[in-house]
């Protein structure tokens, strides 16, 4: 493939708004190709057979069936009826016109956002959403900056950092860094042979190697494999020391 023949994606946007609870559970409202829709989203995170499934989640004690089962429960809590007949309609309008439906989610309670919404499972077409390149799934964080286009001539540099060190904080699970290298390298491949993309791999999560790498490499994406979590409102990521 010629640098040439590389154009930017267009995608019709499926926009999923979850805002605080409410009575019942959570404000839904979406905004799509096939119009607007608004709900209660009855997850409740805390509920004891909720958290054991994140516990065996947490301990990888899950094979493909359960993850299935999981993520359509939570696909069948953040896609109540109306916004459930939203999003029918909206993939068949994107596949009419030969366009991925991009899920954008938007969601203002902390507590829904630290779970695990990469693992929604739409039972009626068999398929995990972020794992279909027709349903790409993405979270939206707000930002007091206007949007502006990206426009990146190839190479497009890419900076993988693998985080997971030695003597983390306790409950915290190892994570298969090495299965995600090579998941990374699998999808880039082709693109780094054809000189379309560059990547840079860091196998520690150490700040001032990766502000090196940042000043030197000065990626277009940066990719963190890595722990991260909630302290009330706040979100971080868990970086490393020489120490762990």
């Amino acid at each position: 493939m010629e640098a040439s023949a590389v154009r930017s994606q267009e995608y019709d946007t499926f926009d999923l708004r979850v805002s605080a609870g409410t009575t019942g559970g959570y404000q839904v409202t979406t905004e799509s190709p096939a119009g607007e829709a608004s709900d209660v989203c009855p997850l409740d995170p805390a509920a004891p057979d909720f958290q054991v499934a994140l516990q065996c989640l947490e301990a990888g004690a899950t094979d493909a069936r359960t993850l299935a089962q999981f993520g359509c429960c939570l696909f069948d809590a953040l896609f109540p009826a109306p916004i459930a007949a939203r999003y029918r309609a909206s993939l068949g309008l994107a596949r009419g016109q030969g366009q991925p439906l991009r899920v954008r989610l938007r969601l203002e309670e902390p507590k829904l956002a630290a779970l695990p919404w990469e693992y929604l499972f739409d039972g009626e077409e068999d398929r995990f959403l972020a794992a279909s390149p027709e349903t790409p799934l993405v979270r939206y964080v707000p930002m007091p900056l206007p949007s502006h286009s990206l426009g990146v001539r190839p190479p497009l540099r890419v900076l993988v950092v693998l985080s997971s060190p030695e003597g983390g904080p306790e409950g915290v699970l190892r994570l298969e860094v090495e299965r995600e290298r090579e998941i990374i390298e699998g999808a880039l491949g082709a693109w780094i042979k054809e000189g379309l993309v560059e990547r840079q791999l860091l196998r520690r999560g150490l700040v001032s190697e990766i502000s090196e790498a940042m000043r030197a490499f000065r990626p277009h994406v940066f990719h963190f494999v890595g722990h991260g979590r909630y302290d009330g409102d706040e979100a971080c990521v868990l970086l490393e020391t020489e120490a762990g």
